[in-house]
């Protein structure tokens, strides 16, 4: 109970204290961060005890934010401050490691402007200025820098505008009325992954990394400059998205990144044109000039500038990389054309607003490119830019310059107090994204061997989830392919490519060199005939094939092909040396035949060919114990020997010569003979 009242006591102290020195009290103040509504509340307490909050002394909302951004980024919210201060006393920038980086940034106040104007009207016929006494208010936003001064109570729209690295990520600081650091919003993020950007106006190569197969490409051409007086605004560079551009690894790609173009300093001049971006043969065309004070229509580009006064036409932009500008009012100049939407037609004295950019790529949605130039108006009323990046129209100077790097039209000039100049346009822009992450392949089928069947099992891994596996072993590819199965593969030297896309990276995973070979050619093992003599015709043909399945066996030993439907067979066979024998088998399935090793048979089952012509007739009394010729003829492939028996008598002679003598005795009788080498007899009994 004690402590109870020591507290009160407490309580009733300090807030006798603040009640006695009213706002000299130096609080210790809390925020409240509503994350929902992305809405921070700056509120009073005592000893900077979130439970003792007092009065409220702002309010932030975040309207918008450029989450993710390239190079131009912007926040834009709405505070209210419940006592005098500044909106924010100071602004710093850190990366992800906490360090402070040094940010080009500007905070503006966004404000509505209310004029009173004298309406001035232009004849279309003659030209002429009538000018009438009647008097209007026109309203319009303009955005005003804000340098941290001291600002009154009230509500307050800002903008803050900042440039950034392409390559960096930084979170934004604003420091609160009450000095309070807002950290809880967001961050103005890089692109995640491996990327490069081209930034500087003129020409570059892109060195494709070791392991790349295919990259993101984003090319923005350069925007157009804005008119002079009464002016349509710049034109936006084209934009062009490839989200799968197929490159070689480790060879150079041209790129040029496109220049934008000066705002019009004559009067019968427009705005001059950005030229354009390119990555290899993609092409993102540069923006379109916007017209000027004489009459002058929009150029045609990637998107078209806007037409200048008295109804003077936009230029036409390019399908699917932009829009056209917008038509020209009386008294002011159309919007630029811009990636998204045409540019706004002028109307009396006010000038059209430059069409939105912001194209989707990487699933980013506000990126600040390629955004359309406001068009300049008269007495007060100019026309924005498509957004942040681009110029806007004025009245009372020259249109403003878009940013760089974006792509962006600039502003048309204004006419009120003199002939202003349009706003140049923002130089394109190349950005090449890519992921080193491939998927590592593991194959374990078809490994480097030869294989006899044309069904080949296909089996690899990825560490990923795999969204599709792409095969190629003979220049086609087989997409939507699962991986663990079988493929008829036709007879060759192949080489194995097997990509595999992860689920977690754009890029394609190539397996490690394999080479793999398929022969269904029946492999032939032939056990008769083999490299003898046979002497015999009939000879047993006998082989078997390397398990294929053979539905044709065809044999060949002569010239002529002899088609079997079994090779287990016998055939007759003529006499002849040296038959080269060529067996064949047809694998069935795939059409392909093999043949044996080299065989070579003969054949001599023929005894050798005889025939005696001498002596033949009556041999007289006389002649016996005389000489007697004896001729003969014999052939044979293989002929070996040639003898004659004679009265029990073998005598053997050169077979070559085909004659010889013997002594004629008291038979009448002799038989001749003649074999082969390989035993073959022929006989002849001469009388």
């Amino acid at each position: 109970m004690k402590k109870l009242m020591l507290f009160m006591f407490i309580i009733v102290l300090l807030v006798g204290t603040v009640s006695a020195v009213g706002s000299s009290f130096e609080f210790d103040n809390v925020k409240n961060y509503d994350k929902e509504t992305q809405t921070i509340e700056i509120r009073n307490s005592i000893l900077g005890i979130p439970f003792f909050q007092l009065d409220k002394i702002a309010e932030y909302t975040l309207l918008r934010n450029t989450y993710t951004c390239l190079i131009n980024c912007e926040a834009e919210g709405i505070t209210t401050l419940y006592m005098n201060g500044s909106l924010f006393q100071n602004m710093r920038f850190e990366n992800r490691k906490g360090e402070d980086r040094n940010v080009d940034v500007q905070i503006y106040l966004i404000k509505n402007i209310s004029q009173v104007i004298w309406n001035e009207v232009y004849s279309d016929s003659s030209n002429k200025t009538l000018i009438s006494n009647k008097s209007k208010i026109i309203t319009y936003e303009q955005e005003v820098q804000y340098n941290f001064e001291e600002l009154s109570t009230g509500t307050y729209k800002w903008k803050i505008k900042g440039t950034k690295d392409i390559y960096e990520s930084i979170d934004w600081i604003g420091r609160s009325i009450g000095g309070i650091e807002l950290v809880d919003w967001a961050w103005w993020d890089a692109l995640p992954g491996n990327f490069q950007a081209f930034t500087t106006a003129g020409t570059d190569n892109f060195t494709v990394p070791t392991g790349v197969i295919s990259v993101n490409v984003l090319i923005v051409g350069g925007g157009a400059g804005g008119g002079r007086c009464l002016g349509g605004g710049g034109g936006a560079g084209g934009i062009v998205f490839n989200e799968s551009y197929s490159v070689t690894a480790e060879t150079n790609v041209s790129v040029t990144i496109g220049s934008g173009g000066g705002g019009s300093i004559a009067d019968a001049s427009p705005g001059t044109s950005g030229t354009n971006s390119t990555f290899n043969i993609l092409n993102a065309s540069g923006g379109g000039g916007g017209g000027s004070i004489s009459d002058t229509p929009g150029i045609d580009g990637g998107s078209g500038g806007g037409g200048s006064r008295f109804a003077a036409a936009g230029g036409v932009g390019i399908a699917g990389q932009g829009f056209a500008g917008g038509v020209g009012g009386s008294n002011s100049g159309g919007g630029g054309g811009g990636n998204q939407e045409i540019g706004q037609i002028g109307v009396v004295d006010v000038g059209g607003d430059g069409g939105a950019g912001n194209a989707t790529v990487w699933g980013l949605s506000v990126l600040n490119l390629s955004c359309g130039g406001g068009a300049g108006g008269n007495s007060g009323a100019t026309g924005d830019g498509g957004c942040a990046s681009a110029g806007d129209g004025r009245n009372l100077a020259a249109g403003t310059h878009a940013e760089n790097n974006s792509g962006s039209g600039g502003g048309g000039g204004g006419c009120s107090g003199g002939n202003f100049n349009g706003g140049a346009g923002g130089s394109g822009l190349v950005v090449v994204r890519w992921n080193l992450s491939v998927p590592t392949i593991t194959v374990f089928s078809p490994t480097n061997t030869t294989f006899t069947t044309s069904t080949i099992f296909f089996n690899a891994s990825i560490e990923d989830t795999v969204d599709e596996f792409i095969v190629n072993y003979n220049g086609t590819n087989i997409t939507s392919f699962t991986i663990n199965t079988t493929l008829e593969v036709e007879d060759g030297n192949h080489q194995l490519l097997i990509y595999a896309n992860g689920s977690s990276t754009p890029n394609w995973g190539l397996n490690d060199t394999i080479f793999f070979t398929v022969d269904t050619a029946p492999v032939i093992n032939v056990f008769s005939p083999t490299n003898i003599t046979f002497t015999t015709s009939t000879i047993f043909f006998n082989a078997t094939n390397s398990s294929q399945p053979v539905d044709k066996w065809i044999v060949n030993y002569n010239g002529t092909n002899v088609t079997l439907s079994d090779i287990n067979t016998t055939l007759e066979v003529e006499d002849g040396s040296n038959f080269n024998l060529l067996l064949y088998a047809n694998n069935s399935d795939t059409g392909r035949f093999g043949l044996n090793d080299t065989i070579f048979f003969s054949v001599d089952a023929t005894e050798p060919s005889l025939n005696v012509t001498e002596p033949f007739g009556v041999i007289n009394f006389k002649d016996i114990s005389g000489n007697q010729t004896l001729r003969f003829n014999v052939s044979d492939i293989n002929l070996d020997t040639c003898f004659f028996d004679y009265e029990g008598s073998n005598t053997t002679t050169d077979c070559s010569t085909n004659i010889t003598n013997f002594t004629i005795g008291t038979d009448r009788t002799f038989t001749f003979f003649t074999n082969d080498t390989f035993g073959n007899l022929a006989s002849q009994v001469v009388t």
